[in-house]
């Protein structure tokens, strides 16, 4: 027969996460882990505990280590404060085209 059986050895390379901060490898059964948006580091399950994440209803929230949380404070709050303009304004124009588009319709 033409046929035979023989074991073959292959070194298989596969990559690894470990954390940033203790080494310990971080398994990943379901989800790829997620390191750090901004420094793009890695953390075990013990350290992201202290991690933030802003649920934008995405399928990935935006996940901070607690280091980079905290250096973002004062931006943080600029930044909710520019947003709150932007979104008064942006209100504004729709209030404007709306009533814009109404006259139009209504043939002033």
């Amino acid at each position: 027969m033409g046929l035979a059986t023989r074991t073959a050895r292959k070194n298989v390379t596969e990559t690894i996460y470990t954390c940033d901060w203790c080494g310990k490898e971080i398994p990943f059964d379901y989800f790829h882990p997620r390191p750090c948006v901004i420094c793009q580091r890695y953390a075990c399950g013990a350290h992201r505990k202290a991690w933030h994440h802003k649920d934008d209803g995405s399928d990935w929230p935006v996940w901070h280590c607690a280091e980079c949380w905290a250096i973002g404070k004062p931006f943080r709050v600029a930044i909710e404060v520019h947003e709150g303009a932007i979104a008064d304004q942006r209100e504004g124009w729709h209030e404007e085209a709306r009533k814009g588009a109404k006259e139009q319709d209504n043939g002033v």
